[in-house]
């Protein structure tokens, strides 16, 4: 039984191979001290430690680096990173919106595959996101779906950005060339604000 062992232990890791997902040299990019696409405008996102900061036309401006996290988005088994920032504008009142981004390497430089910004409040403002599986899903005040990077109205709007009466539940993954959106549901939203809707469940922000 002994000289077969070497055998069997060949199939059994060649049987585990597809599964491994290679550690990628997008690892390497820094992106706390990154340029990043701006999706406002012209000026860009020139991050430094993480953070962004500057007054322009009577407003203040505040981009913070959130998260990066590096997965296998695409199937080829080799890391990408989704990175997340978070824009902070305030003219007099105040607003946040949410920036995605998916970058990969091509040797030891990152090359960006997507970008996605949601708006503001209820003009397809961040509700929620999470990572099922490849798939990124994304909630939105409002009734949207995604196309490229953009968000599309996707039906009438409630009157106001304080009080949405639905919410859209965008699902977003690799086609095999592109991202691309896959799905999108409009489900009733059942608060009188997204105030109310912070009271009750907290701020969702991550």
């Amino acid at each position: 039984m002994k000289r077969f062992l070497p055998v069997l232990v060949v199939v059994a890791f060649a049987c585990a191979a597809p599964n491994i997902v290679a550690r990628s040299a997008i690892r390497s990019i820094g992106f706390d001290n990154f340029t990043f696409h701006q999706f406002w405008g012209r000026r860009p996102i020139k991050l430094k430690n993480g953070k962004l900061e500057f007054d322009s036309d009577g407003c203040h401006t505040e981009y913070t680096l959130q998260g990066v996290t590096y997965l296998d988005l695409t199937g080829d088994r080799n890391e990408e990173a989704l990175v997340h920032i978070q824009d902070f504008t305030a003219c007099g009142s105040s607003g946040v919106s949410d920036y995605y981004y998916i970058y990969a390497a091509q040797g030891r430089r990152p090359y960006l595959l997507w970008r996605f910004g949601t708006g503001s409040e209820g003009l397809a403002g961040f509700k929620d996101f999470k990572l099922v599986g490849r798939s990124l899903v994304f909630e939105l005040f409002g009734k949207y779906r995604i196309v490229g990077s953009k968000y599309i109205d996707a039906g009438k709007q409630a009157i106001g950005e304080c009080c949405p009466d639905h919410y859209s539940r965008v699902t977003v993954s690799w086609d095999g060339k592109r991202f691309r959106q896959r799905s999108a549901t409009i489900l009733p939203f059942p608060y009188d604000s997204i105030t109310a809707y912070y009271n009750a469940v907290g701020y969702p922000r991550r």
